[in-house]
């Protein structure tokens, strides 16, 4: 009997492959492969998949797509090539679009996602476990149809619209007012938030602090201002 509840207890192989497919970091492979030549068909053409698998699973997901694609198994066929693909320039940002296809418990949905990182791989990566979170959706059953990188006005998506250099500016006024400086902040609020801006009057008109407008070139001067106070407090 112990040993029937040591088995039961023991965690599935294959729900620990999953887990470990899910959670770690995903990397970028070419792999190219093709049917078994026989006598009627001598030469067989070849083919080329991008996927964004861990390790341990990449030459399985490949014969899962080729499968589904050109109806042949993998007993019928050999890889010819598997390479990781090397990110070309790893230290700049990057805004990337994604489309994919995934199956749920009622259907299956096309979806379009942007994600901003430093590489194709890392991207995917947060791709995964967005779509986890937010949709429940197994890793198994993702399919990733495109995936493009594009420029920074041609982001459509606030949660990646909100790093630009642009809004990162009018984000600057929201950490003095916790600081005790609600009364400065920068010209460019108006156009973002202008309920912050509101509410930042009247809690200047209640405590009876000046408001007035702080150029952008002065947020040097108010970095300053604070660095100030926080010494002298401590």
């Amino acid at each position: 009997m112990r040993k029937i509840a040591n088995k039961l207890a023991s965690p599935c192989p294959y729900r620990r492959t999953l887990h470990l497919y899910t959670k770690e970091r995903k990397k970028e492979f070419e792999v190219i492969g093709r049917k078994l030549p026989t006598e009627k068909e001598t030469t067989t053409p070849l083919y080329k998949l991008k996927i964004f698998v861990p390790d341990i699973v990449t030459k399985s997901r490949f014969w899962y797509f080729l499968r589904q694609l050109k109806k042949f198994k993998k007993f019928a066929g050999e890889i010819v090539s598997l390479k990781q693909i090397p990110e070309k320039s790893p230290v700049k940002m990057k805004y990337f679009d994604i489309w994919l296809r995934y199956d749920s418990r009622s259907g299956i949905h096309n979806m379009y996602r942007e994600y901003r990182d430093l590489s194709v791989s890392g991207a995917m990566t947060q791709c995964y476990r967005d779509m986890r979170a937010r949709h429940r959706a197994r890793a198994h059953s993702i399919q990733i149809i495109k995936v493009e990188v594009v420029k920074a006005a041609n982001c459509k998506r606030p949660q990646v619209k909100q790093f630009h250099f642009s809004m990162l500016e009018s984000h600057a006024p929201i950490f003095f007012e916790y600081f005790g400086l609600n009364d400065l902040y920068i010209e460019s609020l108006d156009n973002f938030f202008p309920t912050v801006k509101q509410s930042m009057e009247s809690k200047a008109e209640k405590r009876g602090n000046k408001f007035y407008v702080a150029r952008q070139p002065q947020i040097i001067q108010i970095t300053l201002v604070l660095l100030l106070k926080i010494f002298a407090c401590g």
